[in-house]
């Protein structure tokens, strides 16, 4: 893997962070739910 594509795969992995922070603060779920919402 390229140091580019590392860049790409960092930037995407930090995106899916805080997407499943913001949904489980939107739907007031504790972070049990942390696997289940990132695999959606």
């Amino acid at each position: 893997m390229s140091p580019r594509l590392n860049g790409v795969a960092e930037r995407m992995s930090k995106v899916s962070v805080k997407s499943v922070k913001c949904l489980l603060s939107q739907a007031e779920l504790p972070e049990s739910f942390w696997g289940e919402a990132l695999s959606t």
